[in-house]
């Protein structure tokens, strides 16, 4: 699970990136705060992976992917 999280929190990582360079450009108030709401659980699955609890972190990016797209 550990290396699944890893690549997963990667993964996320990138997304959030291109995210962020997208709604810098357009300005969209509603995808900054979505924006804001993954960087939010992206910085939560990062602490919990920290921890040693990778499946919660697996989920956290999972769903802070789901809210950069």
């Amino acid at each position: 699970v550990r290396e699944s999280a890893e690549r997963a929190l990667r993964r996320t990582d990138e997304v959030i990136s291109r995210a962020r360079d997208v709604v810098e450009e357009r300005g969209n108030a509603r995808a900054q705060a979505a924006l804001e709401r993954a960087m939010t659980q992206q910085a939560r699955a990062h602490g919990e992976f920290e921890a040693g609890r990778y499946a919660v972190s697996l989920r956290l990016t999972q769903a802070a992917r789901s809210f950069a797209v």
